[in-house]
């Protein structure tokens, strides 16, 4: 079998080359243009050498006009495959001695715009198992039109299409395949890509967090296959999230509104816990197009749940509250009543926000209503411990620690870890209250190792603040500043300034008890700053009662009782 030479040139490199052809005057004259041609020729040299004929024999031509030019996909091939010739015909000598399947194969992997998948990607798209899609994707890789990518984990090898090349499969796919068994191809992925996805979502959600799937047919997939593909949820959704982010969009296009929503509403745990709102906003949004134009209402209503969440993740309660009344009115027409559900306790969490804890206990216990009727294990017991979060700051502390015991309990049968964790973290703030510090410094450790365990960020970030707390309250000082620093870099790296601003409350603390006033008022006054601008009045009333505390103290030190209830009052 003839071998294409694709071992592709660095940057530098590539860049030097062009030099050489064209001369080092026109390479310095426009360096950030002729990095983007050595991109757009994926480092080939075949392709470097053709573009640098064409600038050597048009002299006026700029990089820029040439990188603009090559920019369209669909011509770039043509541009680099002159007089019928150049990386075209290279490609189709080495295309045409692969075997008939391993032929289909690239075909099929050509119509994803994909750069990096798995072998589940290729067994899915050619609907074969996987271990003939391993030996195919082999063939691939040994006839230089594939390359084993660095990124895969150990015994789960992942495959890496060079643009050029997937640009070539795609051509073929289109002049070899029809409609139908190109319509197939996607069909059968994005059936296999939403088993996957709904498998691993309930393995970190819990089981009835999400409308079911319908029956998926004929998987190319085993069952152990799967769960050895699944073998750590959090981290596959963040490997695949290209291919997730990328089959919404493409389902959301071409009108497949219920595998566009279908996928989008599980993407949601990634997002929230690794800190992707970006990929969260955009994916929801386009489900939520495909399914208006499809008229599903079930999936207009989850979308707009997702968004209201994705507001409360931003902290944007103002926003997130009518998109979330919006989502109950079209969960009710579709008779979804555990997105309901769901969207009730969403609102009781901007009631609390805003400081309505009554009218948050009520949509909270009406929400717990819905769930009854409802198999969503996870989703009651994260409302029971909202509730319970909820009475612990109406005053009923011991009603509060009470309830969140129960929804640690209810949990346990369930493997939704995360909506344990989060039950976890919210004893702890409750035993803070009644100062039971050695309990919840059990319960604070308990979150950090959990979400540490799950690849959450955000829960790891709270179990470090909760942490700080407490070691603050037993004078542990140089480690309560610590552990502190290392919550507020966490809540940072997520974008979560609201939990930043509690963060810099309890630096304050630590700093006030070891004797560093100006330090505390610094953290305070920049805590505030947040708080207001994030329109959170409970949250200000406390920093401003710490910041009052300090200013009559003076340079007084004060004493851990006095910031404890300044924190703490009502």
């Amino acid at each position: 079998m003839l071998r294409i030479p694709l071992r592709p040139l660095n940057t530098d490199e590539a860049c030097r080359m062009l030099g050489v052809m064209i001369g080092p005057e026109r390479v310095g004259a426009e360096p950030g243009m002729a990095a983007r041609l050595a991109q757009l020729c994926d480092g080939l040299p075949l392709a470097l050498r053709i573009l640098g004929a064409q600038l050597v024999n048009k002299p006026h031509r700029s990089l820029s006009q040439l990188v603009a030019r090559l920019a369209d996909r669909r011509r770039r091939l043509d541009l680099l495959s002159p007089d019928h010739g150049g990386l075209r015909a290279e490609f189709a000598l080495s295309y045409r001695e692969l075997p008939p399947a391993a032929a289909q194969m690239y075909r099929r992997l050509g119509l994803l715009s994909l750069s990096h998948f798995s072998a589940w990607v290729g067994a899915a798209a050619l609907g074969t198992d996987l271990d003939h899609a391993e030996d195919l994707l082999d063939v691939l890789v040994d006839a230089q039109l594939l390359e084993v990518s660095p990124h895969g984990r150990l015994g789960s090898p992942r495959y890496r299409f060079l643009d050029l090349l997937r640009l070539f499969a795609w051509e073929r796919a289109h002049e070899e395949d029809t409609p139908a068994e190109r319509e197939a191809a996607l069909d059968r992925t994005v059936a296999t890509l939403l088993v996957l996805a709904d498998t691993a979502h309930e393995q970190l959600s819990g089981k009835g967090h999400l409308p079911p799937l319908p029956g998926p047919g004929d998987l190319p997939l085993a069952t152990r296959q799967i769960e050895h593909i699944l073998g750590c949820p959090m981290e596959w959704f963040e490997t695949e999230r290209p291919i997730l982010i990328d089959l919404v969009r493409v389902c959301a296009e071409s009108g497949r509104a219920f595998p566009a929503w279908a996928l989008a509403a599980r993407l949601v745990p990634l997002c929230e816990t690794r800190g992707h709102p970006v990929d969260w906003r955009s994916t929801t949004e386009w489900a939520l197009m495909a399914a208006r134009e499809a008229g599903d209402e079930l999936g207009v209503g989850m979308m707009l749940r997702s968004l209201g969440a994705l507001a409360i993740y931003q902290r944007q309660y103002q926003q997130a509250e009518p998109l979330l009344e919006q989502a109950m009115e079209h969960l009710e027409e579709a008779g979804d009543v555990q997105g309901q559900a769901l969207a009730l306790r969403n609102i009781a969490v901007c009631l609390r926000f805003a400081g309505d804890l009554d009218r948050a206990a009520d949509h909270c216990r009406a929400a717990l209503d819905l769930f009854d009727r409802t198999e969503d294990i996870s989703g009651r017991a994260h409302a029971v411990g909202l509730l319970a979060q909820i009475e612990v700051e109406r005053g009923n502390v011991r009603l509060g620690i009470r309830l969140t015991r129960q929804a640690i309990a209810a949990s346990e049968g369930d493997y939704a870890l995360r909506s344990k964790t989060q039950n976890i973290y919210r004893l702890a703030e409750a035993l803070l209250r009644t100062g039971e510090l050695r309990e919840a410094e059990r319960a604070g450790r308990k979150v950090v190792q959990l979400t540490r365990v799950q690849g959450d960020r955000m829960g790891e970030a709270y179990g470090l603040r909760v942490l700080g707390e407490v070691q603050w309250r037993q004078f542990c000082l140089d480690e309560a500043v610590a552990t502190l620093r290392d919550a507020y870099e966490a809540a940072g790296g997520i974008g979560d300034r609201f939990l930043q601003a509690r963060v810099q409350v309890d630096l304050a603390c630590a700093e006030a008890l070891r004797g560093e006033r100006d330090t505390a008022l610094l953290h305070l006054w920049e805590a505030l700053a947040a708080f207001r601008l994030l329109r959170a009045p409970v949250w200000e009333g406390h920093t401003v009662r710490l910041r009052k505390l300090l200013d009559d103290l003076g340079k007084e030190t004060p004493g851990v009782t006095e910031l404890t209830r300044a924190l703490h009052a009502s």
